[in-house]
């Protein structure tokens, strides 16, 4: 007698499909409590929870030299009480199914569910059901969720400024070092599909060594996780484009940004975990961010 069930339900879920939300949008949902038994079931509240964390934990050396790194930082913190008074006084329900409507307002900005095996970061729903009696059980009900890789170029315009970056000579044995040059980006936000246009400037005997080395321009993606002082990064290429052995193909380089790649930076309001992205050009980096919403024409 009591409590017999505890459910939570979303207005968006479809079956069969894990349930995600977007960055700004509305949760909205109902604890559903299901009571047995002949006589009413005294409650004193219903809360309903949000939780977002991010995890990093991974290890380093071995035997007695091994290490272990971890840290946590909570993103995302909301409570919701769908059922209960100022002055405490118990509710009576009568037995059957019940619901109590919730609705959470995700922020704007949050950083996406990513799971790794140094990291992860993920969010969840939940709710508590107290009885009265302590010789009752409370109802708990607990559900994940996942926040999709959103992020809305038009809302930082300063990505819509050109990058230049010059680079050095530098000392070889070998003598291959191309010598100076300058790169020069238009913006510095962009989305699936777009293409990163890249010019290069310098003097011709640079294009040259860069020709004869025949290498490629690469859009690289970088993951960081950090536990206090300690870091841990993971690299991969996202993109590549081999431009050839002509001088002149090395002017003027065009990448296209695949899909899946989303910049996570300090701006989600995670700071242990961060995904980046950068143009490299022979040993010059290019630092872009990567969207789902582009940028507004100027």
């Amino acid at each position: 007698m009591g409590i017999k069930k505890t459910e939570l339900v979303f207005q968006t879920r479809q079956e069969g499909t894990p349930l995600a939300f977007s960055p700004g949008e509305t949760m909205s949902g109902a604890v559903v409590l299901t009571i047995d038994g002949s006589k009413p079931h005294k409650l004193t509240s219903v809360v309903v929870k949000v939780r977002g964390r991010a995890e990093t934990d991974w290890k380093t050396g071995s035997g007695d030299d091994e290490s272990r790194h971890r840290d946590t930082e909570e993103l995302l913190r909301l409570d919701l009480t769908v059922l209960g008074n100022a002055g405490g006084q118990p509710t009576a329900l009568p037995p059957g199914r019940h619901q109590f409507p919730f609705q959470f307002s995700l922020p704007p900005r949050l950083a996406y569910s990513l799971k790794h095996m140094d990291g992860k970061i993920r969010y969840e729903c939940s709710a508590r059901a107290r009885s009265d009696s302590f010789w009752s059980f409370d109802g708990r009900a607990c559900v994940p969720f996942e926040v999709l890789a959103r992020r809305d170029l038009s809302a930082e315009p300063q990505l819509a400024q050109p990058l230049t970056v010059s680079r050095e000579a530098r000392f070889s044995l070998l003598g291959r070092d191309p010598g100076p040059f300058r790169l020069y980006l238009t913006r510095q936000g962009f989305t699936a599909g777009e293409v990163i246009d890249i010019s290069l400037e310098g003097p011709g005997e640079a294009f040259q060594a860069l020709a004869k080395a025949d290498g490629t321009v690469q859009l690289k993606t970088r993951v960081v996780f950090r536990a206090g002082v300690s870091t841990r990064q993971k690299k991969w290429v996202a993109a590549a484009v081999r431009p050839g052995s002509s001088p002149d193909a090395w002017r003027h380089i065009r990448l296209t940004v695949p899909a899946g790649e989303v910049t996570l930076d300090d701006s989600s309001g995670c700071t242990i975990i961060s995904v980046t992205h950068y143009v490299k050009v022979r040993d010059v980096h290019l630092p872009v961010v990567l969207g789902t919403t582009p940028l507004r024409p100027s």
